[in-house]
């Protein structure tokens, strides 16, 4: 493989086990699936990621962030909400029927928080939304019945990218690892 800056033909590729990255501020580690890229002539490193089909990398964190029973923050809302490619009036109207614009407005900015009923309805409107889109993760649509929100920052998400079988063809899929 050629090096990007000097042209040699001499590129190491190493995947690297573990890769810590954010998104949306969210702590991210991909198992398995960073591709290190150094070449041995000028030192040069780059990194090869994952295919991001479908931004199937932001939903299955989106749908496993969902999962997390620490209180949503005014950036994750608004990450989720991008998740699904929504803008706030649509968001209010799909996701969140009866909320106002203004209302979504000051959660995104942490003005507001929702109340423990409607974050959990948030969660569990979103999840039904995003799960088709995030086949590796497990959907159980109970899963927030009972959940207890409580203060906390958000640990970090370990997902590994994984290959399943949906209609007798093979997809490419995002799982959390332990």
């Amino acid at each position: 493989m050629e090096c990007h800056e000097c042209g040699a033909d001499a590129v190491h590729q190493e995947l690297l086990p573990n890769f810590d990255t954010t998104i949306y501020g969210l702590p991210l580690t991909l198992k398995n699936a960073v591709k290190k890229l150094t070449c041995s002539n000028c030192g040069a490193t780059r990194y090869r990621f994952p295919s991001n089909k479908d931004h199937m990398i932001e939903k299955s964190l989106a749908f496993a962030r969902l999962q997390v029973p620490i209180i949503l923050s005014g950036s994750e809302i608004r990450f989720l909400r991008n998740t699904l490619n929504m803008d706030q009036e649509a968001f209010c109207e799909q996701v969140m029927p009866g909320a106002q614009v203004s209302t979504l407005s000051r959660w995104e900015n942490d003005k507001q928080r929702p109340g423990g009923f409607a974050e959990l309805l948030l969660r569990s409107n979103i999840a039904a939304l995003i799960a088709e889109d995030a086949p590796g993760m497990e959907y159980n649509p109970k899963f927030a019945v009972g959940m207890k929100l409580v203060e906390g920052e958000i640990g970090q998400i370990a997902m590994e990218q994984i290959k399943i079988n949906i209609n007798h063809q093979i997809k490419e899929a995002w799982s959390l690892v332990a």
